[in-house]
């Protein structure tokens, strides 16, 4: 058996074509080669391969892909292979592939998980191998449709009495195999191509031809066909316009639900009464924050859900103890009633306190039933297929006073009642859409099972504003991707990440995938320092001396890298103190400078030497010292010697003004470069390759939050791979715009009013009064003083604003939801619990203002929701 493939490919100097053909036997068994292809012109590539074939084991099919490596063999792009390019052959046959590159198709919506619960259609995995009829001479067609509706068919007409002669009556009618994939096998014996077709969409219901596909008519090719040869054609999708998919859901924090039968926050038994009330109001999608595991466990008041001590347990606070049974021990029972009747009634979260009664529950039952539960069937069927992420977390969270087969036990549970939720969710129509953080914890169980995955001496910090001396938080550690180049450790990431993306598909429909601007680039900062100053972006592309001093800047390492301290910066900087700082903490060097001694050389020793300090002198010496320490024109490169990053801002420091006038322009040229210009197309190639694996890896519909930073880039790699963007009317994307317009959102987009990260909309409204008066007269069209507090009516002209946009998904907050409702939502628009640790706004201590079956019971706003929903189509 011999195959020939050619496809039309434009390749960049020195990257080569390749296809990755998979040989099945009838046993099943397979083996995979990776050939290179040939070319004459950079354009067209051609390759073809013997096949021979074992009379032990026999041939039975095959499927490939195309892909661009570089010189060194580094795979660059992979087409899209999520619905796979499989035939089955007879071996005494030739095959002829000419094939178009399949980019991710513009339909992919069509194809995820979020679309099929939605819209009642059951999901296909692969394609069936069918084995067609083969002729002397075969043409072969094949086509996706997944925008086919029910009850319609695919069809092929062409220009041949074998195609139908263009007669309507006379169309050929296509076999699914699965997919959205449709085939047919037409004898060519006697056929002069080329040959001109369209394929159509068949009515079932009349076997009737219902409508021809747009565009051009397809053909054949101008190559004949000999004795023996098979011409499998496989294109563009059907052309032919889909009925847009709309949908309108809820954002909330699982833990933010109130209802009679939880204890004091939500849990997975109020999720289930979160889906009821998202049927009886129309809303078809529910998006949640992270349900992971989070730390830190000894201090639950600052629970965050992004601090995950574990990517795959879920947190035992959102265990329904009501469904695991109430003690027998009626003390015990009348004890947990009364907390729970005393949780209930706090007006936020008390963590601390949830976590020790639902932790004093948890202990009861597993000494009462844990022998039995972890003896059952289902608890060793789902101790196999978690083993993987279960043993180490459990080992992980047991330094902390957790028994091991407790955690066991509670994650069996959380198991359990999460599939019940999502399965009723998924009976009614309804998808689940989690978020996916941008972080891994440093003390999480994976940053300590694989620390290859990740960079061993720095932290992800916030990247800093010009001048700005912000303190770079600890919590996550920077991913690497390329794993320090490490081909085998690179390869168990990609798997991790597989892992991963498999687990949560047995509960969400999609993902948000939080912070996507961080798979472009993340601001790395040296474990040994403290402010965000002293960090650099990765993945990055330093400077070489060679480099620097091509702008005209001479480089002098000692005075460049090391810390300029001079008499006049410190009697700048300490004042009175100055004296004091010399003696203790400096050491005098050449040319009337100092240098840091060894032991408060970086920031990390300087905060240690000051711990437990809180006078104002000692933090002013602690501060200065910091300042010291950062008053540097470069950075090192941790990993490559000899390279060197710009310190940014440091042209508000005291180092820059010992710069001659021309170093001064040289440098700033070299700043500018460097970070306005010198990184753009290369974070779009590692942006393409980091979500290219997840995309490539999931049937989940992926939204990507840019909504806290978004470029022409980001926007462009995302529409590459039919990722959803996020479009908040108060945080435009275009330049020197306060507001976007909705009509203008891409439909490709998902529409809120308000992010996790920010205040609920009603909450933005009186906290910003000029930027409310503004929206109040400029886009909701009103006359006069805007209202103090928005009022139900105006909160309601909003929401329908936003879903009547073009946007595909409109997710909004359950308060901005609620605010439409003067007699539900909160008297106030905020609380003090809302900031509860910083400046920024933190939902995770709110709770609803009503029970969800007090909403429920809301006859007359439900039905107003449900009529919003349905006149916008959605």
């Amino acid at each position: 058996m011999k195959l020939r493939f050619s496809i039309h490919y434009g390749t960049s100097w020195g990257q080569s074509l390749h296809v990755v053909i998979s040989y099945y036997d009838a046993d099943g068994r397979c083996r995979s080669h990776n050939l290179p292809m040939q070319t004459q012109d950079g354009e067209v590539w051609t390759m073809e391969t013997d096949v021979m074939e074992s009379r032990r084991r026999p041939l039975s099919s095959v499927d490939y892909y195309y892909r661009v490596e570089d010189g060194e063999g580094k795979v660059i792009r992979t087409e899209w292979n999520l619905v796979p390019r499989r035939y089955s052959v007879d071996t005494t046959k030739e095959y002829l592939f000419p094939d178009r590159w399949r980019d991710v198709p513009l339909q992919l919506h069509l194809y995820s998980d979020a679309c099929l619960t939605t819209t009642g259609r059951q999901r296909q995995d692969g394609v069936e191998v069918l084995k067609l009829p083969l002729f002397r001479r075969t043409v072969v067609f094949r086509v996706s449709a997944p925008q086919l509706g029910r009850g319609e068919s695919v069809g092929i007409c062409g220009s041949h009495p074998a195609l139908g002669d263009w007669n309507p009556a006379k169309f050929q009618r296509l076999t699914p195999i699965g997919n959205y994939e449709w085939v047919i096998a037409v004898n060519a014996y006697g056929l002069y191509l080329p040959l001109e077709y369209k394929f159509v969409v068949i009515d079932d219901a009349a076997n009737q031809l219902k409508q021809w596909e747009e565009g051009e008519n397809r053909t054949t090719g101008n190559g004949g066909l000999a004795d023996g040869q098979v011409l499998v054609l496989y294109g563009e999708s059907l052309r032919v316009k889909e009925e847009l998919w709309r949908c309108a859901g809820v954002v909330v924090a699982l833990s933010s639900l109130r209802s009679e039968h939880s204890f004091g926050i939500g849990d997975f038994g109020d999720l289930k009464r979160l889906v009821d009330w998202a049927s009886a109001t129309g809303l078809r999608m529910i998006q949640l924050l992270p349900l992971n595991d989070t730390r830190p466990y000894d201090a639950c008041s600052d629970f965050n859900p992004y601090l995950g001590v574990s990517q795959f347990a879920l947190h035992p606070l959102y265990l329904d103890l009501e469904a695991l049974g109430e003690p027998k021990d009626k003390t015990k029972k009348t004890a947990f009633r009364r907390q729970r009747r005393e949780l209930n009634a706090l007006p936020t979260i008390d963590f601390e306190a949830v976590e020790r009664v639902k932790k004093a529950y948890a202990d009861h039952l597993f000494k009462a039933n844990g022998s039995r539960v972890l003896a059952s069937e289902g608890f060793k069927r789902f101790f196999e297929a978690n083993r993987d992420w279960l043993v180490p977390y459990a080992e992980h969270v047991s330094c902390s006073g957790y028994p091991v087969e407790e955690v066991w036990f509670v994650q069996y549970f959380l198991n359990l009642q999460l599939t019940k939720a999502v399965s009723e969710a998924r009976l009614k129509g309804i998808s689940i859409v989690g978020d996916l953080p941008s972080g891994i914890c440093h003390d999480s169980a994976e940053a300590v099972l694989h620390p290859e995955f990740f960079h061993a001496h720095a932290w992800m910090g916030h990247f800093p504003g010009a001048g700005e001396d912000d303190m770079a938080p600890a919590d996550y550690q920077v991913m690497d991707w390329n794993c320090n180049g490490n081909s085998y450790a690179a390869d168990l990431l990609k798997q991790w990440w597989n892992r991963r993306l498999e687990y949560m598909e047995q509960f969400f429909d999609g993902i948000c995938l939080e912070h996507v601007a961080r798979y472009f680039r993340v601001w790395e900062v040296p474990a040994d320092q403290l402010t965000a100053v002293m960090g650099h972006f990765v993945p990055a592309l330093p400077l070489s001396i060679e480099e620097i001093e091509q702008y005209g800047l001479t480089f002098r390492c000692e005075l460049f890298t090391r810390p300029y301290i001079s008499d006049k910066i410190l009697d700048k900087t300490f004042g009175i103190h100055c004296r004091y700082v010399k003696d203790k903490f400096l050491d005098s060097i050449d040319g009337g400078l100092y240098k840091l001694k060894g032991e408060y050389s970086t920031q990390t020793r300087v905060r240690e030497h000051f711990a437990g300090l809180t006078d104002e002198n000692s933090l002013w010496i602690r501060d200065g010292l910091y300042s010291l320490i950062a008053n540097v024109l470069f950075l090192e490169d941790g990993t490559l010697q000899d390279m060197y990053h710009p310190r940014f801002g440091v042209f508000s420091s005291p180092v820059y003004e010992v710069l001659k006038g021309e170093e001064k322009d040289a440098f700033m040229r070299l700043y500018n470069s460097y970070y306005y210009e010198r990184h753009t197309d290369y974070w779009g190639y590692t942006a393409k390759k980091k979500l290219g694996m997840i995309a490539n890896a999931t049937r989940m519909l992926i939204i990507g939050d840019d909504s806290d930073e978004s470029s022409e880039q980001t926007a462009s790699v995302l529409d590459d791979f039919r990722i959803l963007s996020v479009e908040v009317q108060t945080r435009p994307k275009a330049r020197g715009s306060e507001f976007s317009h909705l009509e203008a959102n891409p439909y490709r987009s998902v529409a809120i009013a308000s992010t996790p990260a920010m205040p609920p909309f009603r909450q933005w409204w009186q906290e910003h009064p000029g930027h409310a008066q503004r929206y109040y007269i400029t886009l909701l069209q009103q006359e006069g003083r805007a209202p103090r507090n928005l009022p139900a009516h105006l909160a309601e002209k909003v929401i329908a604003r936003h879903l009547y946009c073009p946007s595909m998904l409109c997710l909004l907050a359950l308060q901005d939801w609620l605010s439409m409702n003067a007699d539900i939502r909160p008297a106030e628009a905020a609380t003090g619990h809302a900031r509860a640790h910083s400046d920024e706004y933190q939902p995770w201590h709110v709770r609803m203002p009503i029970t969800i079956e007090e909403l429920l019971k809301a006859n007359q706003f439900n039905n107003k929701i449900q009529t919003m929903v349905r006149r916008s189509r959605r």
